[in-house]
């Protein structure tokens, strides 16, 4: 018979604190850190704004996907 773990708050807080930590100091293999997406849109051409919502366009459907 299996056991139901509950969803407690810290249960919540670790998972986040996990996930907060590969995103910007990397650990998740095929995946860039923050910092390493963020340098990589700052280096294509256009302006501040135009590289910001290219980012944003990009990642956000990649976003919904691991969502569900």
């Amino acid at each position: 018979m299996s056991k139901t773990k509950s969803l407690t708050h810290d249960a919540i807080m670790k998972a986040l604190d996990w996930s907060y930590d590969k995103a910007i100091n990397g650990g998740v293999p095929g995946m860039d850190t923050a910092i390493e997406l963020a340098d990589s849109y700052l280096k294509k051409s256009g302006t501040l704004d135009e590289k910001v919502k290219s980012l944003i366009l990009w990642k956000t459907p990649k976003v919904l996907l691991v969502d569900f």
